[in-house]
C-alpha cells in the first residue's frame, strides 16, 4: 500500500513540475532609434536621455526624469528598453526635442519607435 501511495505522489508532483515549467513571456521590448536627428539647438540626439513613461504622465505633461519607470542615453543612436511588463508607454526624449510617443508593448514583442524630425 506505502509503495502505490509512494508512487502515486511521485506522479502527482510530475504532473505538477512540468505544469509549473511555463515559459511565458509577460515582458516586451522598446527600441528607440534617433537616426541622426538633432534639437532645435542643433544638439545631437545621441547626447540626450529618453525615458519611458507610465501613460499617467499625459494628464500632466510634464516629464521628469526621475518619474520615469527607465531612462537611458543614447549611444550609436540606438537605445533598447528590456524586459518592460506588458502595457501603454510614453516614451520621452529629454531637452528640448519635444519628442514624445505612446506605445504598447506585448509580450515577448519588439516595438521600434523612430525619431525623425
Amino acid at each position: 500500500m506505502k509503495m502505490t501511495s509512494t508512487i502515486g505522489m511521485f506522479v502527482i508532483l510530475a504532473v505538477f513540475g512540468m505544469a509549473c515549467d511555463d515559459d511565458t513571456t509577460y515582458t516586451g521590448d522598446i527600441v528607440v532609434i534617433s537616426d541622426g536627428v538633432t534639437t532645435v539647438n542643433g544638439t545631437p540626439v545621441d547626447d540626450l536621455l529618453v525615458g519611458v513613461f507610465d501613460m499617467n504622465v499625459l494628464v500632466t505633461t510634464r516629464y521628469f526624469m526621475d518619474e520615469a519607470i527607465v531612462t537611458s542615453q543614447f549611444k550609436g543612436g540606438k537605445i533598447k528598453f528590456e524586459n518592460l511588463n506588458m502595457g501603454n508607454y510614453v516614451v520621452v526624449v529629454f531637452n528640448q526635442t519635444g519628442f514624445r510617443q505612446t506605445v504598447q508593448v506585448k509580450a515577448g514583442k519588439t516595438i521600434t519607435v523612430n525619431i525623425f524630425d
